[in-house]
């Protein structure tokens, strides 16, 4: 699962990050509104957490604009002062809203109930060769055979098998799994790689030299 993290307050997101991350669920933190459309269009996500900022005249205004053209579900995060207002934020495009008050295990559990009501509306599976996906399970199957990628081995999968012609660099899975900046060990990528080709086969991911990865021919 990828959430994309919107707020004006980096710190109230940086905390938020790691706290989904403790729930194996892929966040990213942007604080620019021009960020998100290059963020949403580079990679798929699953939903939004817009954290609101106290006494920001711009927590309307960013809402409407993440809202709009997208069926994401998007959660809205608000102080104690800002819930009272709840039909207010729901009008304005949220699906949901929450205290930051809010233990990260309901965050987590709402932020999948939400999901399961958006991928209901989709196909069910990704499929690609012999590789099937489950987009509401996160159930993964090799010919037929299930297999348990960990979350960040199934984040690199998703992509893969979602784009399957499409040469990935480095950097590009460095920050998917992430986030932009962060520092990560050289061989990081490589290593989740190894372990998707030993839960598959070698020919299962290909190697373009200078390049990046990409789905072999499955």
């Amino acid at each position: 699962m990828r959430v994309l993290i919107y707020t004006e307050n980096v710190d109230s997101g940086m905390f938020w990050q790691k706290k989904l991350e403790s729930q194996s669920i892929g966040a990213f933190l942007i604080s620019g509104m021009d960020e998100v459309d290059a963020r949403l269009g580079a990679a798929e996500h699953d939903a939004i957490l817009h954290i609101f900022c106290e006494n920001s005249s711009h927590n309307y205004k960013a809402l409407g604009q993440l809202r709009r053209g997208r069926t994401l579900p998007i959660l809205v995060m608000t102080n104690g002062q800002t819930v009272c207002r709840v039909p207010d934020v729901l009008d304005a495009g949220a699906d949901d809203v929450l205290s930051t008050s809010v233990d990260v295990r309901e965050l987590s559990a709402r932020l999948k109930c939400k999901c399961r009501a958006a991928c209901a509306k989709k196909a069910k599976m990704k499929y690609e060769g012999e590789i099937s996906i489950d987009i509401e399970t996160h159930e993964v199957r090799w010919q037929g055979r299930e297999i348990f990628p960990s979350s960040r081995e199934l984040l690199i999968l998703n992509e893969l098998v979602s784009n399957p012609t499409r040469v990935f660099t480095k950097r590009y899975l460095e920050t998917l799994l992430y986030g932009y900046g962060r520092a990560v060990e050289s061989n990081t990528i490589e290593v989740f790689i190894h372990s998707l080709r030993k839960r598959t086969s070698f020919d299962a991911i290909i190697t373009v030299r200078g390049m990046g990865y990409k789905l072999g021919n499955l």
